[in-house]
């Protein structure tokens, strides 16, 4: 997304709040595309779409000179957005931190199993000759 062109309409806090609603999509794709839940993604997407029709209003009245209903609505803006950077900051975090763990689990499992495997190709010998002595003595236990 790029800043909409400024004129006489745009005022600098229509122009803050555009900046902030920018950051807050971005916070928001980052924390959807590192796996945040879906109904998270969607509440400060709706959040973010409250922020938008904000600055709507605000560059309406703007463009009409009314500079006071502008501020107004720029600030609405800027207050949800803010909110839905800060979120969708901790949202990403923890989808972050999630995405790690999984993956120290699955490295954590495929080195047990690499493990086992070698230890299993290295010593079968040694278990085969265990289980061929069980067996003997399992078959001269019931032979007696």
């Amino acid at each position: 997304m790029s800043l909409p062109t400024t004129g006489s309409s745009q005022t600098n806090s229509t122009i803050s709040a555009w900046s902030t609603i920018v950051q807050a999509f971005d916070s928001l794709q980052s924390a959807d595309s590192h796996g945040a839940p879906h109904e998270s993604v969607l509440t400060l997407s709706i959040q973010l779409n409250t922020a938008l029709a904000y600055y709507n209003n605000a560059t309406t009245f703007a463009a009409q000179n009314n500079t006071a209903a502008a501020d107004s609505y720029s600030a609405l803006s800027l207050s949800v957005s803010r909110n839905v950077v800060s979120e969708a900051a901790a949202l990403d975090e923890t989808a972050l931190n999630q995405q790690l763990v999984r993956q120290e689990l699955a490295y954590g499992a495929a080195f047990v199993m690499a493990v086992l495997s070698a230890t299993l190709t290295i010593e079968v010998g040694r278990f085969r000759r265990l289980f061929r002595k069980r067996k003997t003595v399992m078959i001269e236990t019931r032979s007696s």
